[in-house]
């Protein structure tokens, strides 16, 4: 229930299962390709669900770089707040100065994919997201599942950098059957 951090712990906030994250494995393997990019496969166990990490970045120049997360199924109502507890809210904070990460001219593009996640009861299938994170700006560009017998598509973009942090989203649904969502 604590993770080691710098010189200390830092404990981990509350789970609906105390048990999660009780059997965490990882293998690594990092590649430099022509001294201007680098990989790194990885394969992430999380209480025995596999996970599998791919990651590739540029070394020099700007920062673009493209990671991608594959699963067969990951059940996550165990890593959720336990019931009834309360979460913390961030402190305020007047600083309104747009992110500097990434930074100019610097592309993060991510992909997440599974067969199955399991999350209150209600399974999402075949999810595939796509993502990029650019100055000043975050967009899921695809957002794709099934979903109690039908499918949910959409995107979302948000302008970090404007006063206003304007967020645009899209979902639509298409034969979604109402009582497992309403339960």
């Amino acid at each position: 229930d604590a993770l080691a951090v710098g010189d200390g712990e830092e404990s981990l906030p509350p789970r609906a299962d105390a048990q999660t994250l009780s059997k965490v494995g990882l293998t690594l393997q990092a590649d430099y390709l022509e001294n201007t990019e680098a990989r790194i496969e990885g394969q992430l166990s999380l209480d025995g669900a596999p996970v599998r990490i791919t990651a590739q970045s540029t070394t020099t120049g700007p920062l673009r770089a493209a990671v991608a997360g594959a699963a067969t199924t990951l059940s996550l109502d165990g890593y959720l707040p336990p019931p009834g507890s309360a979460q913390a809210k961030p402190a305020a904070t007047t600083d309104t100065t747009p992110p500097a990460f990434p930074g100019q001219g610097e592309v993060i593009d991510l992909r997440l994919t599974a067969e199955r996640v399991n999350v209150k009861k209600l399974a999402l299938t075949g999810l595939d997201v796509q993502a990029s994170l650019r100055q000043g700006t975050a967009e899921v560009s695809r957002f794709r599942a099934g979903l109690a017998g039908g499918s949910l598509s959409g995107s979302l973009r948000a302008d970090t950098a404007a006063p206003a942090h304007p967020v645009s989203l899209r979902l639509e649904g298409s034969n979604l059957a109402a009582g497992p969502l309403l339960s």
